[in-house]
């Protein structure tokens, strides 16, 4: 039952890494077309240059990083839940339980670092 949730957990938080990185690549497309003379002389009409002025602007890498910060969070969230279950789960262990939490902490810490 327990082993079942972890799954789940660790399904969901590689789905928000995968969209995490899609924005990622999202927002190096877009700085790369709005540095491109190529791309700059096909921006023509209103709404064309109102979209070339939010880009411009920062509005945009504004948002990617909201929303990269809230699926950083939700990851954070995830991983802690995932150690909860973890923890219940080793209790069995008796000593041992104490030493497999602190490896599981430390592995959510430094999979936290690098996210």
């Amino acid at each position: 039952m327990l082993d079942e949730k972890i799954e789940r957990l660790k399904a969901a938080y590689r789905k928000l890494d995968d969209a995490k990185e899609a924005i990622d690549d999202i927002k190096h497309n877009q700085r790369n077309m709005i540095n491109s003379d190529l791309y700059q002389c096909m921006w023509t009409g209103s709404n064309a240059q109102e979209c070339y002025d939010s880009c411009e602007s920062g509005n945009l890498y504004t948002a990617y990083d909201g929303y990269v910060s809230n699926i950083d969070a939700a990851e954070d969230a995830i991983n802690w839940e995932i150690n909860t279950l973890k923890e219940k789960m080793n209790e069995k262990y008796g000593v041992l339980s104490g030493l497999v939490n602190a490896w599981d902490d430390l592995c959510t810490k430094i999979q936290n670092f690098f996210n």
